[in-house]
């Protein structure tokens, strides 16, 4: 009898035991992590500390791959947005040397033969280089002046010269002839005794009306100047270079040099 009574009692106590197991089982399920605090003897509280994970974290392999490789089929490239920076090559300026398209054939002047006025030389010391003119004026036929043209309108100022490059019929177009994109001027540097007007084209020469430096008072040291082009049509050019001298701005005559005679653009 006191045998079967412990065994009855056991078993009860087994029931208890998983009982009060499947009670605190249930209640540590409701719980995170996180929130679970140990207790101990004392009844003081410990609170919890935050479990890092010991799984490794999951790395994008698609960022990684494209730092590495831009160049990936996989990667989508991104549409639209702001244009990316490029390089962008300089553009090099360009020139023609006048003595490639042009030679001083149009003698001019208020009394005729107008060489007794000009006389052309070569120079003893040039800006750049050994072959620069150096140009006389003298007074006494009122004014006096140099159209160079291309060779094709005449080695001379024939009236059937005059009458190509009045009329254009010897022009030849720049732009095309030595490939310019555009041309901003006409440069050349001078130096010398006297008061000179230097032009592209003229109110009856082609270019039309052209462009001038206006009369301008030389010096001893070297100087550039400069033509603007940009607003002149050099479709069909004759007169590409022009220097006139009068006896009115030149009492005592004029002597100067001029070298580097070109044409600028790109």
């Amino acid at each position: 009898m006191a045998h079967s009574t412990i065994i009855n009692i056991a078993k009860k106590g087994s029931i208890v035991v998983l009982l009060l197991c499947g009670v605190f089982t249930l209640g540590c399920t409701k719980k995170s992590a996180s929130e679970v605090s140990v207790e101990s003897n004392d009844s003081e509280v410990v609170p919890a500390q935050p479990v890092s994970s010991s799984r490794p974290q999951p790395i994008e392999k698609k960022n990684a791959k494209s730092q590495t490789d831009p160049n990936d089929p996989t990667i989508k490239k991104p549409q639209g947005g702001a244009a990316q920076p490029s390089e962008i090559s300089p553009i090099k300026p360009k020139t023609v040397s006048l003595d490639a398209l042009a030679i001083p054939a149009g003698w001019m002047g208020g009394s005729n033969p107008p060489n007794r006025f000009v006389q052309l030389s070569k120079a003893s010391s040039c800006y750049s280089g050994s072959n620069c003119t150096e140009i006389t004026y003298s007074t006494g036929g009122n004014w006096a002046g140099i159209v160079y043209w291309p060779p094709v309108c005449g080695e001379s100022g024939t009236d059937q010269a005059w009458e190509n490059v009045r009329s254009g019929a010897c022009g030849i177009n720049l732009i095309e002839k030595e490939d310019f994109t555009d041309i901003e001027r006409f440069s050349f540097w001078a130096r010398g005794q006297g008061t000179i007007e230097f032009k592209v084209g003229a109110v009856d020469i082609p270019p039309i009306p052209g462009a001038t430096t206006g009369k301008v008072t030389l010096s001893n040291s070297w100087k550039k100047y400069e033509i603007p082009l940009k607003a002149v049509d050099l479709n069909s050019s004759s007169g590409l270079f022009i220097w006139t001298a009068a006896d009115l701005d030149n009492p005592d005559g004029a002597k100067f040099t001029i070298d580097k005679l070109q044409f600028e653009g790109q």
